[in-house]
C-alpha cells in the first residue's frame, strides 16, 4: 500500500514540477518573443493631427479642466470630425467640442452649417450643440459669410492663443 501511495506522491510532484520549469522558462528564458503593439503607426499628416490632438487634452488638462471623454475621427451625420472632447471647466459644467483639424489649403466652411440637425444623426451623445474649434495653419484667411449663424473659434497649429477662446457655449 505504500508503495501505491509513494508513486501517486511521485507522479504528483512530476507534474507540479513540470509546470513550474515551463512557467520558469517563460519568463526567465532567452528565446527572443516578438509582441503585437497595441498601437496604430501614424505616418504624415495624420501623425500631425494624432499630435496636435493630444497636445490640445494636455492643455486642456493643464489649464484646469477635466478631460472626461476624448475621441478621435468621430462621425456626426455623414462628416468625420477629428477631435470629441468632453470636459469639465472650472466652475463644474459639463462642456463638448468639436475640434477640425485643417492642414489643408481647401477649407469647406459649410460642413459647420446646421451643426444643430447633424449632432442629432450621430453616435456620440450630444446633450448640447457643442463648442466647434478649427486648427488651422493659416486661419487670417478664412471668412465666414454673414448669412452663416456658426459658433466657431480658430486657432493656429501652435495652440498658443488656444485659452483666449471662451469655452462657453451660447
Amino acid at each position: 500500500m505504500m508503495v501505491g501511495v509513494e508513486k501517486e506522491i511521485l507522479i504528483l510532484v512530476s507534474k507540479i514540477r513540470c509546470i513550474t520549469e515551463s512557467q520558469v522558462g517563460k519568463f526567465f528564458g532567452t528565446r527572443k518573443r516578438y509582441t503585437r503593439k497595441p498601437f496604430k503607426m501614424y505616418k504624415g499628416k495624420e501623425l500631425l493631427k494624432v499630435v496636435l490632438g493630444s497636445e490640445l487634452a494636455i492643455k486642456l488638462e493643464t489649464g484646469g479642466y477635466k478631460v472626461r471623454r476624448f475621441y478621435r475621427n468621430v462621425k456626426v451625420d455623414n462628416l468625420t470630425y477629428d477631435l470629441f472632447v468632453e470636459y469639465v471647466d472650472n466652475y463644474n459644467d459639463i462642456k463638448q467640442i468639436l475640434v477640425d483639424i485643417n492642414l489643408d489649403e481647401n477649407f469647406n466652411i459649410f460642413k459647420y452649417d446646421k451643426i444643430e440637425e447633424k449632432i442629432e444623426k450621430s453616435t456620440i451623445p450630444f446633450f448640447e450643440v457643442p463648442k466647434i474649434l478649427v486648427v488651422t495653419k493659416n486661419n487670417k484667411d478664412i471668412k465666414v459669410p454673414d448669412k452663416l449663424d456658426l459658433d466657431i473659434d480658430f486657432v493656429d497649429i501652435n495652440l498658443s492663443k488656444l485659452f483666449n477662446i471662451s469655452f462657453t457655449f451660447k
